[in-house]
């Protein structure tokens, strides 16, 4: 069976498991505050008599995903983790990467700042070396997460089965779809065997929405841009790192910068990756990106 034949069958698994394992997480989630009430590891907000299960459920198919990936990854076949160079030295290879991350997105927003879109706060906050040093925490983990699924295995998957261009572009097109299961899922405590049922229509529902193919074009260009950054460097530091930036300054420049003010044609209630200009600034990180690997490679030798 080829890969694509196998990862399906593994997405159907988490699938699966999934819908049959929710009502017991669920009735676990419920429990837990109960006996042992000075957790917060479950604080659920009941206003109403009812919580939003769809954020517990996105946690469940993630763990699932990680589980099944990691018993199956033999049988899931060679992949780009092995199949791929993680460079001599990856923690040069992550700190280059975030470092043009911030640089870049830092760039764009200083165009944002000229264009009127943004504007800047008037000082920053008490909290802001906390909220920064979580900001960075979580930032490593979103990289290393997704670059490890969506480069790591899924490219490097498809890779050993066909060309490249097809490749990054299936992967990346998972890696943009990923991003819109989500969905509020309102329940009441006590039993529900079919909340597993019910959360996953509700979280595979926006993928049918119109108004979202244009915000997954830009999603898909920016999962082919650090789909081409792992391939150009033969370093999954440096896309992790590249990932990891971008996300970094996108949770930090509330600290710095004021709201969007939702200028129609440059930002509107899509974000800016819905819209042409921010598939231009994707575009316009190609050359960046090169030059920066160029350069990168030259004073590394030295």
């Amino acid at each position: 069976m080829r890969f694509p034949g196998r990862l399906a069958c593994l997405l159907m698994g988490v699938i699966g498991l999934s819908v049959l394992t929710a009502p017991l997480i669920k009735g676990a989630v419920e429990w837990l505050p109960q006996a042992f009430p000075s957790s917060a590891l479950f604080d659920l907000d009941t206003a109403g008599g009812s919580y939003d299960f769809g954020r517990i459920y996105r946690r469940l198919l993630l763990l699932l995903t990680l589980l099944l990936g990691t018993l199956g990854r033999k049988w899931l076949g060679p992949i780009s983790l092995r199949g791929i160079a993680t460079g001599r030295r990856p923690g040069r290879q992550l700190g280059s990467g975030f470092v043009l991350g911030c640089f870049s997105l830092a760039l764009f927003l200083a165009i944002f700042l000229l264009m009127g879109e943004r504007s800047l706060a008037p000082a920053a906050p008490a909290d802001w070396s906390w909220r920064a040093g979580r900001a960075l925490a979580s930032a490593l983990v979103v990289g290393v997460v997704e670059e490890t699924i969506f480069r790591g295995y899924l490219l490097g998957g498809f890779l050993r089965d066909g060309s490249r261009l097809g490749a990054v572009v299936w992967s990346s097109a998972l890696f943009s779809a990923v991003h819109f299961l989500r969905a509020p899922v309102r329940v009441t405590p006590g039993l529900h065997l079919g909340v597993g049922f019910q959360a996953l229509v509700a979280h595979l529902h926006p993928l049918g929405r119109p108004e979202v193919f244009f915000p997954f074009v830009g999603l898909l260009l920016l999962g082919m841009l650090l789909a081409y950054a792992y391939l150009w460097t033969d370093s999954l530091p440096f896309a992790i790192g590249l990932h990891a930036g971008w996300v970094f300054l996108v949770m930090t420049a509330g600290l710095l910068l004021r709201e969007p003010t939702g200028i129609e044609w440059l930002y509107g209630e899509q974000g800016v990756l819905a819209r042409v200009v921010g598939w231009t600034l994707l575009l316009l990180m190609v050359p960046m990106l090169r030059l920066w690997i160029v350069w990168t490679s030259k004073t590394s030798r030295r």
